[in-house]
């Protein structure tokens, strides 16, 4: 509260977490500046010989606001109809305590055979790009997020995501995604995962509008913008 009452400038990731700042704290929306994030639209492109492979692939820290839990949950009620999906995990357990390995455990033993994956870390650059081209969707149901890259980062390397509908990702991504109506029960984020897979028209249209998107997002830019918003303070 104090640092918020007191800067000369505040800055936020998107236009929703700037309304937020305003609505929460009482800001005026002037003495807040949108510094976006970006990706590395070098690094992640689609590769040439691209091949899609059957599963979907959830990126981030694991803890309780990015629904890593109820992401299997999901996964699990829609596994029998698609026998041959699995579900890629990437990112640490930060539950407390941490539950994933015997969700994951429990699970699997359910399914007949082991079709969810986790791992922690992935050292190589090039080795996570490769699951993000190869996936066949990139989820992250985030409940409070200012920004998600992960999402981002997939749709720039040719798969299309699932995130939560809400202002922020509507900003991010207009129609150029598939959207959850909710985080937290599986029974939404199911049918939301069954209809991605399954709606090849409108995987089409988003990879097609997929530059269109990733183009806000790029770090020379931003750092202008960000350059140009020290400029301002100095000569104030």
């Amino acid at each position: 509260n104090w640092a918020a009452k007191h800067a000369t400038l505040i800055t936020t990731y998107t236009e929703s977490a700037k309304q937020e700042l305003v609505k929460i704290f009482h800001i005026k929306p002037e003495r807040i500046a949108i510094s976006r994030l970006g990706i590395d639209h070098t690094h992640f492109q689609p590769s040439s010989d691209q091949v899609k492979k059957n599963y979907i692939l959830y990126v981030g820290q694991a803890f309780l606001r990015r629904r890593s839990k109820e992401t299997i949950e999901a996964f699990a009620l829609i596994a029998n109809d698609f026998p041959e999906l699995e579900l890629i995990l990437v990112g640490q357990d930060k539950y407390r305590p941490p539950i994933l390995a015997d969700l994951i455990e429990k699970t699997n033993q359910q399914l007949g055979r082991q079709r969810i994956y986790h791992h922690s870390y992935i050292q190589s650059d090039a080795d996570l790009l490769k699951l993000y081209q190869q996936a066949k969707l990139v989820i992250y149901l985030s409940s409070s997020e200012a920004m998600g890259l992960p999402p981002l980062e997939g749709l720039a390397a040719g798969t299309p995501a699932l995130v939560k509908d809400n202002d922020l990702n509507r900003e991010i991504y207009g129609e150029n995604a598939f959207f959850s109506a909710s985080e937290t029960d599986p029974q939404i984020i199911a049918k939301a995962m069954a209809n991605a897979l399954q709606n090849i028209e409108k995987q089409k249209e988003i990879l097609a509008h997929r530059e269109e998107v990733i183009a806000k997002f790029n770090w020379s830019k931003i750092a202008d913008e960000w350059l140009n918003e020290l400029r301002t303070i100095c000569r104030n």
